[in-house]
């Protein structure tokens, strides 16, 4: 008994819990992914296994005891998982219906663990301050789901572009783009007068121009003189330079910041325009590269999700197979290999099959796809001109909320006409904007301002924390992950090349899907305007929170959620010729009675989270936690 309470000590004091501990990664990244799992474990059980090592392993590594201070990786902690991983595979799969063939293999949910861990380490590297600890740990979840579980087309084409995308940018660009931030940082007033400064002796410029690319000046038995013509460079010999403090720093300089010297050195050997030759040479291997994965690897691996049709083409059929011309030219030329067609110019579109016990609602039509890529376009053209003509009237937190109304603008009333091609319009969008912050990140030219300019009145001091401008790429994925996880778990229908890209009748009335929507657009606006105005009654714990603002959040996601109720409604008994096939319509006064009084129990219990959320976007987990209180409580 001692023996045990003396190992038991031991590991307690191992664990150290340090004054600044902040409680979020422990709580959302462990959590979070979990609960979604076990939510979409009905459609898709083979999400369960891998969330909870993944679970398992986004607990912050300081938490979990240490063999050696040496360890990089706690052995403990992957073995603590490893246990878990064959424990909780027997139990899940011994008494489920998941298929042996189909089930997480051992091999491969014992290397989650690694593999989250490295990539925590590379998305921390990248976006450096912008993102905290905890919003690090969920994006890192979020992809190594998308890259085991995506089995819908719309999730495999969005686990391509990100996966593949950023992986060969990373590869082949990221010595490019720090190369060209560091050109960028170089002062080109003080660059005319770095051969006289090296000439003469001096460290002051060479010093601080080294600490800006984040290296440090390192003396050797030469110096190097710089002549200021642009014909002529000369080496000479002198004394070294000395540094002002002990050699023990000199010794613990690494190889990154002896590279970044040299890089330091031969900047100055360079003129201010060779200087600007190299920026746009940088962007052009930047922009050539970026178009060849596109067309190369992404192309290739997205034909294979679109059960072998070509992207392009089925694009093509996809938005405007109905229009006649299209349609005559292809039929007439036989090119449905390339661009597939809906239907044939001599019948009805073609259906998707269906559950014998399921009556069969008609496939969306490119005619329609169309018409809903026409009302983005114009709500999105109006909003921005609406924000950059009140620009000078209104305050920041104003204007963005604008740009939340425009979102509920887009997608509330439209989402459920066809949740398969938002999901995908979302994906692409959600890769857009992350490329065009890349590029304003990496200053690569000519785009690099314009977007910065544009950006400008709409970021407040969170964007500012670090190299990545994250309010809009949260507010994207705010309003899509509720729609994309949604579809992670329901049947799928669709014949030939638009196998997947359906959802069958007992799925379309599922209100989770507008989550996001109603969270981000209605009941974070509805919050921030009310409460910066009215809120007086403050809640007791910090942050600055007011009852008025809690209380508008959630009668505006009660609003919403009424509202994306009736809409489903509507929308199915349109899409079954006027029949009413179980969506509200049907409903008695205490069915709808019921239903209110579940619609607020999981508006306030998102109106809480939104209240005590801290060390994470709110953005992105109070709509995840809505969709959760939707589809638990079965609105």
């Amino acid at each position: 008994m001692c023996r045990c309470r003396r190992i038991l000590d031991i590991s307690m004091r191992s664990v150290q819990i340090p004054a600044t501990f902040d409680p979020a990664p422990v709580l959302y990244p462990p959590i979070l992914p979990v609960l979604v799992a076990l939510s979409i474990a009905p459609g898709n059980a083979n999400a369960v296994l891998p969330n909870l090592v993944l679970g398992l392993s986004s607990v912050p590594a300081h938490l979990v005891p240490q063999i050696a201070s040496s360890e990089l990786v706690s052995s403990v902690y992957w073995a603590l998982t490893m246990l878990l991983t064959s424990v909780a595979k027997h139990n899940i799969t011994a008494g489920s219906h998941i298929p042996t063939n189909t089930a997480p293999h051992v091999e491969i949910l014992a290397l989650l663990f690694p593999l989250h861990r490295n990539l925590l380490a590379v998305i921390t590297s990248l976006t450096t301050t912008s993102l905290l600890s905890s919003e690090a740990q969920l994006l890192s979840v979020a992809l190594i789901n998308l890259l085991l579980l995506s089995a819908t087309p719309q999730a495999k084409i969005l686990s391509i572009i990100l996966w593949t995308g950023g992986l060969s940018l990373f590869v082949f660009c990221s010595h490019i783009v720090a190369s060209n931030v560091a050109l960028e940082r170089v002062p080109v007033q003080q660059l005319k007068r770095a051969g006289r400064a090296l000439s003469t002796g001096s460290r002051s410029f060479v010093a601080s121009l080294a600490d800006s690319l984040g290296g440090q000046w390192q003396g050797d038995d030469k110096s190097i003189a710089v002549n200021t013509s642009e014909s002529s460079t000369t080496y000479v010999n002198s004394s070294p330079l000395k540094p002002t403090r002990p050699s023990l720093r000199l010794q613990r300089t690494n190889t990154r910041e002896r590279s970044s010297s040299f890089r330091t050195t031969m900047t100055l050997m360079l003129t201010p325009q060779q200087i600007e030759m190299r920026k746009w040479a940088y962007a052009i291997w930047t922009y050539l590269i970026t178009i060849i994965v596109i067309l190369l690897p992404i192309r290739y691996l997205v034909q294979g999700a679109l059960n072998a049709q070509e992207p392009f083409g089925w694009a093509l059929g996809y938005l405007f197979g109905d229009i006649p011309a299209l349609h005559n030219l292809i039929t007439t030329n036989n090119l449905q290999s390339w661009i597939p067609l809906s239907f044939d110019s001599n019948s009805t579109p073609t259906t998707t099959t269906s559950l014998p016990h399921q009556k069969l609602a008609p496939t969306p039509t490119p005619t329609l796809r169309l018409l809903l890529t026409l009302h983005a376009l114009l709500t999105l053209t109006i909003g921005i001109t609406t924000v950059l003509l009140l620009t000078p009237y209104l305050y920041i937190d104003t204007r963005r909320k604008i740009f939340h109304f425009t979102m509920v603008v887009l997608l509330l009333p439209t989402l459920p006409l066809d949740p398969c091609f938002f999901a995908l319009a979302l994906s692409l969008i959600l890769a857009l904007f992350l490329l065009l912050d890349f590029i304003r990140a990496a200053q690569l030219r000519p785009l690099s301002k314009p977007l910065a300019t544009f950006l400008t009145p709409y970021v407040d001091g969170r964007d500012l924390r670090g190299p990545v401008v994250v309010s809009h790429i949260f507010l994207l994925i705010g309003c899509a992950i509720p729609l994309w996880l949604s579809l992670g778990g329901v049947d799928r229908a669709g014949d030939g090349a638009w196998s997947g890209w359906e959802i069958r009748n007992k799925d379309r009335g599922d209100i989770s899907m507008l989550a996001g929507v109603v969270c981000v657009g209605m009941g974070d606006a509805a919050a921030s305007l009310v409460g910066r105005r009215y809120g007086k009654r403050k809640w007791m714990w910090g942050g600055g929170k007011s009852l008025e603002g809690s209380a508008a959040f959630a009668g505006a996601v009660v609003v919403g959620l009424s509202v994306g109720k009736v809409w489903i409604g509507y929308v199915e008994m349109w899409r079954m010729g006027g029949e009413l096939i179980g969506n509200g319509f049907e409903m008695g006064m205490l069915e709808w009675f019921t239903w209110g009084i579940k619609a607020i129990i999981a508006a306030m219990g998102a109106s809480f989270m939104e209240t005590v959320l801290t060390g994470c976007n709110d953005n992105v987990v109070v709509p995840v936690v809505l969709w959760l209180l939707v589809r638990g409580l079965r609105l």
